[in-house]
């Protein structure tokens, strides 16, 4: 939340180059070199002049330019001449590509974007095909799923990979060699608790390999069949 704006402190005709000047600049709540890059691209420079508002529309500018910023406020020392930023990170939910390319990372806020720093974290993310180009509502959706399957027993297996096709959604394939055909994202946990007793009637009987079609789950149907 960004914070309301500043009263200067009462400093009897303290002229503004001397009263509003900021000597440090200081993040809290992301790594390092996150936080370079965000110095960078604020374009500050040891004792630049500040107004009042100025911090505030920072942290607007930096929350658009960074979608996977979280929160992100600020606190200012007039006497040390010191700006300090508290932000928080989103979580990268999965990599993603577009004709074999890579294509950035999906947020937890359902947000692709490529981070202009090295994610040590993402090489256990599943992929994302976004080729089929799916609707800002679909990645919505998916960030929702992609959440909802990590959670213990949610799924057999590890997720691996989805992809988007414009008329059939969603496609899974998990660690274990299942295959989900989901569909257009919603109705995540209805689905899983189906799936999950589906499954467990269905493996038994016709081994780990199996297909489950959940496009027409909301006529009541998932069809599971042998890959």
């Amino acid at each position: 939340m960004i914070p309301r704006m500043e009263r200067l402190p009462g400093r009897a005709q303290a002229p503004l180059s001397r009263l509003a000047r900021v000597d440090a600049l200081e993040f809290d709540g992301v790594p390092e070199a996150v936080a370079w890059v965000l110095r960078d691209a604020i374009g500050w420079r040891p004792g630049d002049i500040w107004g009042v508002a100025r911090p505030r529309r920072v942290c607007r500018s930096l929350l658009e330019r960074f979608p996977c910023l979280g929160d992100l406020d600020y606190s200012r020392s007039w006497a040390d001449h010191r700006v300090s930023l508290h932000a928080s990170m989103r979580r990268p939910l999965a990599r993603t590509a577009s004709k074999g390319k890579p294509a950035g990372l999906l947020w937890e806020n359902g947000v692709v974007f490529d981070p202009p720093w090295a994610e040590a974290s993402v090489d256990g993310l599943p992929l994302v095909d976004i080729g089929g180009k799916p609707p800002d509502a679909e990645l919505g959706g998916l960030a929702d799923l992609l959440k909802a399957v990590s959670g213990p027993d949610a799924v057999p297996a590890a997720l691996l990979e989805a992809a988007y096709e414009p008329g059939d959604g969603w496609a899974l394939q998990l660690a274990d060699g299942t295959r989900l055909l989901w569909g257009k994202s919603g109705w995540t946990e209805e689905k899983l608790a189906r799936l999950r007793q589906v499954l467990a009637d269905a493996k038994p009987r016709f081994g780990r390999t199996l297909t489950a079609d959940l496009k027409h789950f909301e006529d009541g149907k998932i069809f599971v069949r042998v890959r």
